[in-house]
């Protein structure tokens, strides 16, 4: 029912969320104001950008260079990491998953007995997040 529609939407909404920011945190710079950059990186958290790392990791470099940043090993560097693992595409494979999750919540409210107009603005504007 109606309600139960509100709810999972509301839980797409929150995980859409957590999927853009834990993009955000392997691709924005030291310089831009938010969050501090790599926070999760630096400490350990398990973000499904640095898990899918690991999953597709056969030679353990990133294991490697994941332990020597989380260890504050000297000459780890969270920056280098996080750049190499934009460029492999860690982050693209996330928001592609941010995507689909808004477009399940977008589908769900329209099926609601209210304009979804307003959420529309929110769920696209979430996807597009770049800050």
């Amino acid at each position: 029912g109606s309600a139960d529609d509100a709810a999972e939407i509301g839980l797409l909404t929150g995980l859409a969320h957590k999927l853009v920011d834990d993009a955000l945190d392997l691709e924005r710079t030291a310089a831009e104001p938010g969050k501090d950059a790599f926070q999760d990186l630096r400490l350990g958290n398990p973000t499904l950008p640095l898990l899918r790392a690991l999953a597709s990791d056969p030679s353990g470099a990133a294991r490697r260079d994941l332990l020597a940043v989380w260890e504050g090993a000297p000459g780890a560097d969270p920056g280098a990491l996080a750049r190499r693992l934009v460029e492999e595409g860690v982050t693209r494979s996330v928001r592609a998953d941010c995507r689909e999750t808004v477009e399940r919540a977008l589908s769900l409210a329209r099926t609601l007995p209210i304009a979804p107009s307003a959420l529309e603005s929110v769920l696209g504007g979430l996807a597009a997040r770049d800050r």
